[in-house]
Protein backbone atom coordinates (compact mmCIF):
# COMPACT_ATOMS: atom_id res chain seq x y z
CA UNK A 1 0.00 0.00 0.00
CA UNK A 2 2.99 2.53 0.94
CA UNK A 3 4.59 2.18 -2.32
CA UNK A 4 1.20 2.88 -4.27
CA UNK A 5 0.80 6.65 -2.47
CA UNK A 6 4.67 6.94 -3.07
CA UNK A 7 4.41 6.36 -7.25
CA UNK A 8 0.44 8.31 -7.07
CA UNK A 9 2.70 11.04 -5.23
CA UNK A 10 5.50 11.28 -7.64
CA UNK A 11 2.70 11.63 -10.37
CA UNK A 12 0.39 14.44 -8.60
CA UNK A 13 3.74 16.07 -8.16
CA UNK A 14 4.99 16.30 -11.76
CA UNK A 15 1.56 17.13 -13.36
CA UNK A 16 1.27 20.31 -10.35
CA UNK A 17 4.64 21.17 -11.56
CA UNK A 18 3.64 21.23 -15.19
CA UNK A 19 0.43 22.43 -14.84
CA UNK A 20 2.38 25.57 -12.77
CA UNK A 21 4.76 25.89 -15.65
CA UNK A 22 2.45 25.83 -18.25
CA UNK A 23 0.31 28.60 -16.59
CA UNK A 24 3.26 30.98 -16.21
CA UNK A 25 3.65 30.41 -20.23
CA UNK A 26 0.55 32.35 -20.46
CA UNK A 27 -1.53 29.53 -22.38
CA UNK A 28 -0.77 27.54 -25.47
CA UNK A 29 0.94 29.18 -28.25
CA UNK A 30 1.24 33.10 -27.30
CA UNK A 31 4.22 34.59 -26.45
CA UNK A 32 4.02 37.05 -23.18
CA UNK A 33 5.43 40.55 -24.34
CA UNK A 34 8.44 40.08 -21.62
CA UNK A 35 9.79 36.94 -24.07
CA UNK A 36 9.12 39.66 -27.15
CA UNK A 37 10.79 42.45 -25.69
CA UNK A 38 14.00 39.77 -25.30
CA UNK A 39 14.10 40.03 -29.28
CA UNK A 40 17.17 42.76 -29.46
CA UNK A 41 18.94 44.33 -32.85
CA UNK A 42 21.69 42.01 -33.57
CA UNK A 43 20.64 38.72 -32.47
CA UNK A 44 18.56 36.46 -34.73
CA UNK A 45 14.95 36.66 -34.74
CA UNK A 46 14.44 33.28 -36.73
CA UNK A 47 16.44 30.29 -38.84
CA UNK A 48 14.98 28.89 -42.12
CA UNK A 49 16.37 25.84 -44.59
CA UNK A 50 15.22 25.66 -47.59
CA UNK A 51 13.73 29.14 -48.45
CA UNK A 52 11.57 30.93 -51.16
CA UNK A 53 10.30 33.96 -51.59
CA UNK A 54 8.28 35.48 -54.61
CA UNK A 55 8.22 38.77 -55.67
CA UNK A 56 5.00 39.74 -57.97
CA UNK A 57 3.82 42.92 -59.72
CA UNK A 58 -0.16 42.81 -60.76
CA UNK A 59 -0.42 39.25 -59.70
CA UNK A 60 2.31 38.25 -62.01
CA UNK A 61 5.46 36.56 -60.29
CA UNK A 62 8.23 38.76 -61.78
CA UNK A 63 11.59 37.49 -59.22
CA UNK A 64 11.99 34.05 -56.92
CA UNK A 65 14.58 33.44 -54.69
CA UNK A 66 15.24 30.47 -53.35
CA UNK A 67 18.65 29.17 -50.93
CA UNK A 68 19.49 26.56 -48.10
CA UNK A 69 19.96 28.66 -44.89
CA UNK A 70 18.82 31.75 -43.76
CA UNK A 71 18.57 34.05 -40.58
CA UNK A 72 16.71 37.11 -39.87
CA UNK A 73 17.77 39.83 -37.84
CA UNK A 74 15.60 43.16 -37.04
CA UNK A 75 17.75 46.07 -38.00
CA UNK A 76 17.08 49.71 -36.89
CA UNK A 77 14.05 51.68 -34.63
CA UNK A 78 11.73 50.04 -37.58
CA UNK A 79 12.58 46.69 -36.92
CA UNK A 80 13.40 46.19 -40.24
CA UNK A 81 14.30 42.59 -41.78
CA UNK A 82 17.05 41.36 -42.91
CA UNK A 83 17.75 38.15 -44.18
CA UNK A 84 21.12 36.98 -44.36
CA UNK A 85 21.87 33.69 -46.85
CA UNK A 86 25.03 32.09 -45.95
CA UNK A 87 25.36 28.76 -47.97
CA UNK A 88 24.54 30.06 -51.32
CA UNK A 89 21.29 31.69 -53.11
CA UNK A 90 19.40 31.73 -56.55
CA UNK A 91 17.72 34.63 -57.67
CA UNK A 92 15.59 34.02 -61.19
CA UNK A 93 13.58 37.02 -63.11
CA UNK A 94 10.55 36.95 -64.79
CA UNK A 95 9.13 38.75 -67.72
CA UNK A 96 5.58 39.85 -68.05
CA UNK A 97 4.67 37.44 -69.72
CA UNK A 98 5.93 34.80 -67.36
CA UNK A 99 8.62 33.87 -68.87
CA UNK A 100 12.17 33.54 -67.28
CA UNK A 101 14.40 35.92 -68.46
CA UNK A 102 17.73 35.53 -66.26
CA UNK A 103 18.96 33.60 -63.62
CA UNK A 104 22.03 34.62 -60.47
CA UNK A 105 23.34 32.67 -58.13
CA UNK A 106 25.99 33.75 -55.55
CA UNK A 107 27.60 32.14 -52.01
CA UNK A 108 25.61 34.18 -49.85
CA UNK A 109 23.55 37.34 -49.86
CA UNK A 110 21.54 39.83 -48.04
CA UNK A 111 17.61 40.51 -48.68
CA UNK A 112 15.59 43.66 -46.95
CA UNK A 113 11.96 42.97 -47.73
CA UNK A 114 10.77 46.56 -46.49
CA UNK A 115 13.34 48.37 -48.84
CA UNK A 116 13.17 46.46 -51.41
CA UNK A 117 16.83 45.70 -52.01
CA UNK A 118 18.96 42.02 -52.19
CA UNK A 119 22.86 41.85 -52.27
CA UNK A 120 24.49 38.59 -53.61
CA UNK A 121 28.01 38.97 -52.87
CA UNK A 122 31.06 35.94 -54.03
CA UNK A 123 31.34 34.25 -57.03
CA UNK A 124 28.56 36.24 -58.80
CA UNK A 125 27.26 34.71 -61.86
CA UNK A 126 24.57 36.32 -63.93
CA UNK A 127 23.11 34.79 -67.22
CA UNK A 128 20.42 35.79 -69.38
CA UNK A 129 18.11 34.43 -72.24
CA UNK A 130 20.02 35.60 -75.12
CA UNK A 131 23.20 33.39 -73.40
CA UNK A 132 25.12 36.08 -71.87
CA UNK A 133 26.91 35.86 -68.58
CA UNK A 134 27.75 38.49 -66.36
CA UNK A 135 30.67 37.69 -63.29
CA UNK A 136 31.23 39.88 -60.41
CA UNK A 137 32.21 39.62 -57.02
CA UNK A 138 28.76 41.94 -55.71
CA UNK A 139 25.50 42.61 -57.31
CA UNK A 140 22.46 44.77 -55.96
CA UNK A 141 19.36 44.42 -56.92
CA UNK A 142 16.67 47.42 -56.47
CA UNK A 143 13.49 45.88 -56.87
CA UNK A 144 11.32 49.32 -57.33
CA UNK A 145 13.42 50.55 -60.17
CA UNK A 146 13.89 46.88 -61.21
CA UNK A 147 17.61 47.66 -61.77
CA UNK A 148 20.89 45.80 -60.81
CA UNK A 149 24.39 46.99 -60.64
CA UNK A 150 27.73 47.27 -59.06
CA UNK A 151 30.96 49.15 -58.48
CA UNK A 152 32.99 46.14 -58.47
CA UNK A 153 34.94 44.37 -61.48
CA UNK A 154 32.91 42.51 -64.09
CA UNK A 155 33.40 40.36 -66.85
CA UNK A 156 31.00 40.14 -69.60
CA UNK A 157 31.29 36.80 -72.16
CA UNK A 158 28.61 35.98 -74.92
CA UNK A 159 29.05 34.71 -78.13
CA UNK A 160 30.39 38.20 -79.76
CA UNK A 161 33.28 38.46 -77.02
CA UNK A 162 34.23 39.60 -73.59
CA UNK A 163 34.16 42.23 -72.13
CA UNK A 164 36.13 43.19 -68.63
CA UNK A 165 35.01 46.25 -66.71
CA UNK A 166 34.63 47.80 -63.91
CA UNK A 167 30.90 49.33 -62.54
CA UNK A 168 27.59 47.87 -64.14
CA UNK A 169 23.58 48.79 -64.24
CA UNK A 170 21.54 46.76 -65.85
CA UNK A 171 17.70 45.87 -66.19
CA UNK A 172 17.11 42.32 -63.95
CA UNK A 173 16.15 40.08 -67.52
CA UNK A 174 20.39 41.41 -68.44
CA UNK A 175 19.46 42.54 -71.60
CA UNK A 176 20.03 45.96 -71.36
CA UNK A 177 23.41 47.22 -69.56
CA UNK A 178 26.15 49.86 -69.14
CA UNK A 179 29.68 49.67 -67.87
CA UNK A 180 30.74 52.12 -66.19
CA UNK A 181 34.76 51.49 -67.32
CA UNK A 182 35.62 49.21 -69.42
CA UNK A 183 39.40 47.54 -69.29
CA UNK A 184 39.38 45.55 -72.24
CA UNK A 185 37.39 44.06 -74.45
CA UNK A 186 37.58 41.51 -77.15
CA UNK A 187 34.78 40.73 -80.20
CA UNK A 188 35.08 37.27 -82.26
CA UNK A 189 34.87 38.14 -86.21
CA UNK A 190 33.58 35.65 -88.78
Amino acid sequence: MNRRLTRYGHIASFATAFLIALSACGGAGTASPDVLGMLRQGEPQSESYKISYLHTDSGRVRARLTAPHAVEYLEGPEKFSRLEMDRGLRLTFYGKTGAQESDLTANEGTLWRQKGKAEARGKVVLKNAKNEMLETERLEWLQAQDIIRTDAPVRITSEQGLILGTGLESNASFTRYRIFKIRQSTLNVE
